[in-house]
């Protein structure tokens, strides 16, 4: 699921809005999503499985 969440940011890197951002800053916010919902997806499976 997050794969494709990924797939999808990177389709609206390529559209003019986020053209205007530097390549730097479109690089650290998909570093970040790919992080944090790693996290989460980790976390949720935590919860499902073991109750946490």
């Amino acid at each position: 699921m997050w794969d494709y969440l990924l797939k999808e940011i990177l389709k609206k890197a390529t559209s003019l809005q986020y053209k205007l951002l530097s390549p730097r800053l479109l690089f650290v916010s998909y570093f970040l999503h790919a992080i944090f919902g790693r996290e989460s997806e980790i976390r949720a499976f935590k919860n499902k499985h073991f109750n946490l």
